[in-house]
């Protein structure tokens, strides 16, 4: 499949039904397809940019770990919304990607801990579900900024960036 053919998936409108849209936003990225976008490294005063990934699909996951780490991110990836949590208070993130329909916690909720933690790094909710109440929900849980499945890659990295 090329990028145009795949661009063109991700930017379907989103199923009503949050399961329909979850299913419909697992479609792998595959390594080809996965777009490097010529921008500055990801880097912060000479050391990679951290980014936690909390995301229960493996295959969503590993797509965006592989995009991130060709554009110079160094990433960490965890399915479980409790696993998400304690690899953020022990780890020195500098953005945190968080799913919101997890199989073990909402991921409101973990954002509400992450935050009650006192941990600032900022937070971008990638999910599905993308009702205004949800987005309300999710910012005043404590997310920076939040992003609707599907997505374009680049769209993604340009919001880590101004993150």
């Amino acid at each position: 499949m090329n990028i145009r053919k795949r661009a063109q998936m991700l930017t379907t409108p989103t199923p009503t039904d949050p399961v329909e849209a979850e299913k419909q936003a697992e479609l792998p990225i595959t390594p080809k397809e996965t777009p490097v976008i010529q921008s500055a490294p990801a880097e912060t005063g000479g050391e990679q940019v951290r980014v936690l990934v909390i995301e229960d699909n493996p295959k969503m996951a590993a797509g965006i770990q592989r995009g991130l780490r060709e554009n110079g991110y160094a990433v960490d990836v965890t399915h479980s919304g409790f696993e998400g949590e304690d690899l953020a208070a022990g780890g020195e993130y500098d953005a945190i990607v968080l799913d919101l329909m997890l199989p073990d916690r909402d991921g409101v909720e973990v954002c509400r801990n992450v935050r009650r933690r006192s941990i600032t790094a900022p937070i971008l909710m990638l999910t599905a579900l993308s009702g205004t109440e949800d987005k309300v929900n999710g910012l005043d849980a404590g997310a920076d900024d939040y992003l609707t499945k599907p997505f374009e890659f680049e769209e993604l990295l340009a919001r880590l960036r101004a993150l």
